[in-house]
C-alpha cells in the first residue's frame, strides 16, 4: 500500500481533492508475474481486457475507489488475481476487498496461484459461475456461443462442406445424422455443465 502526498497544498476549490488524495490509500498497481501470465493468456486467446480499472462509488468502503487487476468488457466482469493469498496480511486485504465487492454486487472472477496451471479451464469455469451468480443470462449465452464456435466450429464447417459437395445420398444422410449427433451431444453436455455449476455452493449460496 502507498499513500499519495502532494508537495504543497492547492488553493481554494482544489483543497478538497488535495485532502482526499492525501488521506486515501491507493492500492499498489505494480504488475506481478502471475498477472503478467494472465494478461499474456488473455491476449493469446483474443479476449479483450483492461488493466487496473478503477471501481468507484462503492458503499461501506473506506477507500475512494478500488482497482481491480483486469476488466473484461465483453462479459462485464472483473478479474482479481490473489497472488499473495498465503501471506496473512495480504489475505486480510484480499478478504476485505472481496467483501466490498460482494456487498456492492460487483461481478468478479477470483483466481489463485494454483489456478494458473489450468488457467484456460479455470477461467471458463469462473466466468460461468460469476455470470450465473449475477443472473447475467444473455451475457452467459453470448459467452457460450463464442466458446462453442471455438470448440466445435471447425468440425461443423467440415461436416457442412462435406454434406454440400458429396453427391451420394446415403453418404449425405450419414453426415447429416453425424452433424445432428455432434450438435445434440455438445448441447447436452453444455446443459449438464451449466446445471452443475448453477447448483454449486458458490452460485446457489447453499451450504
Amino acid at each position: 500500500m502507498r499513500v499519495l502526498t502532494l508537495s504543497c497544498a492547492p488553493e481554494s476549490s482544489e483543497m478538497f481533492i488535495y485532502l482526499v488524495l492525501l488521506f486515501v490509500s491507493v492500492e499498489n498497481t505494480k504488475e506481478t508475474a502471475g498477472e503478467e501470465f494472465i494478461a499474456d493468456f488473455l491476449e493469446e486467446k483474443g479476449i479483450k481486457f483492461k488493466r487496473y480499472p478503477k471501481v468507484p462509488g462503492l458503499s461501506d468502503d473506506d477507500k475512494l475507489f478500488r482497482e481491480a487487476d483486469f476488466y473484461l468488457p465483453e462479459y462485464k466482469v472483473y478479474v482479481e488475481f490473489l497472488g499473495q493469498w498465503n501471506v496473512p496480511e495480504q489475505q486480510s486485504r484480499y478478504r476485505q476487498k472481496m467483501a466490498v465487492y460482494y456487498k456492492n454486487n460487483i461481478p468478479c472472477v477470483y483466481l489463485w496461484p494454483d489456478n494458473l496451471g489450468t488457467l484456460g479451464w479455470m477461467l471458463r469455469r469462473r466466468i460461468r459461475e460469476t455470470l450465473l451468480k449475477h443472473n447475467k443470462k444473455w451475457t452467459l449465452l453470448k459467452y457460450e456461443i463464442q466458446n462453442y464456435t471455438s470448440e466445435q466450429g471447425s468440425v461443423l464447417v467440415i461436416l457442412g462442406f462435406l454434406i454440400y459437395y458429396i453427391k451420394d445420398v446415403a453418404a449425405k444422410l450419414i453426415l447429416v445424422l453425424l452433424t445432428c449427433w455432434v450438435l445434440y451431444s455438445s448441447i447436452k453436455d453444455y446443459v449438464v455443465r451449466i446445471r452443475k455449476i448453477k447448483n454449486s455452493k458458490w452460485v446457489s449460496g447453499r451450504k
